[in-house]
Order: C-alpha cells, then structure tokens, then sequence
C-alpha cells in the first residue's frame, strides 16, 4: 500500500523503515498534516498519523478529494524503546486496514 506518514520524529524513522521491510511504500514526512501539507498525500492510498492529532475538516475533505481511503493512527511518545513496537504495529495496521480506518469526507 501506498502511504504517508506525517509527524515523524528523526529517530523514528529507521524503526518505520525496518518494520516496513518495503512491504508498503512509505512515505515519511517530519511536519504535521495540514492544509499546507496534504500534497504529500497525492497518490497514496492511507495516512497515517499520530493518536490524538487533531485533523480539521477543511484537511479531511481535502485528503477524501484525493483519493485517501484509510487513516492509521500510531501512537505517540518519547519512549524510545517503544519505538520497535509502535512501528511494528504500524506496519500491521497498514496489512490489515480496512473499514474501521476508512476515512470518509465531512458533511
């Protein structure tokens, strides 16, 4: 599957790639999704972002535009021996999605 990846710390980074083992491909974006964003969504298929960020409408509808049918939620903290498993299980949230992560546009 196609996707991006946004609020990706420096150090998290090599944990995504070795978790991915280019099953996906992903694309990893240090800023937050926004409006000024969202073009690095064109063309892929999910979003994956951290849990608890907030994504406004304007963003939503703009991603649907787009073609986006998934949204991945990862955790998010600074335990770095978490890492491993945060993006492990992003990995497999990205095998496995389906209509619990469908995103669907604002009324």
């Amino acid at each position: 599957m196609k996707a991006v990846a946004y609020s990706v710390r420096a150090l998290e980074k090599e944990y995504f790639a070795k978790a991915n083992e280019k099953k996906h491909e992903i694309t990893l974006i240090a800023n937050p999704l926004g409006m000024d964003t969202v073009h690095y969504a064109g063309g892929k298929e999910a979003i994956i972002m951290p849990l608890g960020a907030v994504m406004p409408d304007e963003v939503t509808n703009a991603l649907c535009g787009m073609g986006i049918k998934y949204i991945i939620r990862r955790a998010a903290g600074d335990q770095a021996g978490k890492l491993r498993e945060t993006a492990e299980q992003m990995i497999k949230d990205l095998d496995t999605a389906g209509e619990n992560d469908r995103l669907w546009p604002v009324a």
